[in-house]
């Protein structure tokens, strides 16, 4: 089968970047059988990073034809599903992450007072939640937990039966 891009992409990507007065960046990967999507994402990740060194990450899209537009779409996933890592890296500012002051999970427990954690079984911080009240009891850090089943993140600030309740909790605690 002939090399379509030149015949048929090109001048699409043209049209959409006059058009859009944008900048186009078209990755050239090997396809299968020479290489499977194990080594194309990883390619495309770096890419995506590198584009985001000299662009706002709110002005890159991505499109494709309709193998290339799965790929986009498969794209998506893989950094949503880095996102938080990512965007705890522009926030640490180039400092490691285990810096307390950007991740205070991982400092010394000794010497707080007593910490009180609020969470749902469907919140994206639970894990963490748990990990540090595994930490905090193995540390000997007196701790108040509540966990809600299938509470999203910050569920005790929507309103209802629930909400009400933990806000009491939240109140009693800080009123001694």
């Amino acid at each position: 089968m002939p090399d379509l891009l030149p015949h048929f992409h090109w001048p699409a990507i043209a049209r959409f970047a006059n058009t859009l007065r944008r900048t186009m960046t078209v990755p050239i990967y090997p396809i299968a059988p020479e290489l499977t999507y194990r080594k194309v994402f990883p390619f495309l990740l770096r890419l995506y990073h590198r584009i985001l060194q000299t662009s706002d990450p709110n002005s890159v899209a991505f499109r494709g034809d309709p193998a290339g537009g799965g790929m986009a779409f498969a794209l998506c996933h893989a950094l949503r599903d880095a996102g938080l890592r990512y965007a705890g890296l522009r926030y640490a500012g180039g400092d490691p992450l285990g810096t307390p002051l950007l991740s205070p999970s991982v400092g010394p427990l000794i010497g707080l007072p007593r910490l009180t954690i609020f969470t749902g079984t469907h919140d994206v911080l639970n894990p963490d939640a748990r990990a540090l009240r595994e930490r905090a009891a193995d540390e000997g850090l007196d701790i108040g937990w509540y966990e809600r089943d299938r509470g999203l993140h910050v569920w005790m600030l929507v309103p209802g039966h629930d909400a009400a309740a933990a806000l009491a909790r939240m109140s009693e605690g800080l009123s001694g």
